[in-house]
């Protein structure tokens, strides 16, 4: 899907940022994919990294990655993440569902931000996305390391006079096939 996205923004001479996302698990616990979740899952970290690894940047593709979320990779994978995209464009949903955050805070003891913070995956080249039941406090763990929040058009999340101080707000061009997130 990838090769062919790349093709198609070329073919019409648009710009375009590939963000190839890596989906393992189902649950913050690590079950299985289920269902049509296993249509867009990987079965690892590796096989991920070679898929990203075989699309090529040009003048205009720039190439980056994706953890679904904490739900979606493993707390003992995300460090591997980390080291393999630290610098590149890299997206996560970070606190989109209260169920998430609460499953979270159960299984690791901490909210995800925290988690993908211990985990090395926090940075100026992160955006957090979908925030939709992102705490106040959570939000200013982000700054310290200069991770960007993202809010897409449709979606309303945090009043930029209710941001904490510090935390950059980026409007996102988002097309793609998650554009229904879930409360």
């Amino acid at each position: 899907m990838g090769l062919a996205l790349l093709a198609a923004a070329h073919e019409v001479g648009i710009r375009i940022t590939l963000l190839d996302t890596l989906y393992l698990t189902s649950t913050v616990d690590g079950a299985p994919l289920e269902g049509p979740q296993r249509r867009f899952g990987d079965r690892d970290v590796d096989g991920w990294s070679e898929r990203v690894a075989g699309l090529r940047a040009d003048l205009h593709a720039k190439i980056g990655s994706a953890l679904h979320s904490v739900r979606a990779v493993p707390a003992d994978q995300i460090a591997i993440v980390a080291s393999r995209v630290e610098g590149t464009p890299t997206h996560v949903h970070l606190s989109e569902q209260r169920a998430e955050n609460e499953a979270c805070l159960a299984v690791h003891g901490c909210t995800p931000t925290a988690l993908l913070a211990e985990r090395g995956l926090l940075g100026p080249w992160v955006t957090a996305v979908l925030p939709m039941a992102v705490r106040r406090g959570e939000t200013a763990e982000l700054h310290p390391v200069g991770a960007n929040l993202g809010e897409r058009p449709s979606v309303s999340w945090i009043a930029p006079a209710d941001a904490p101080p510090g935390i950059r707000q980026v409007p996102l061009r988002i097309g793609g096939a998650d554009t229904n997130p879930a409360p």
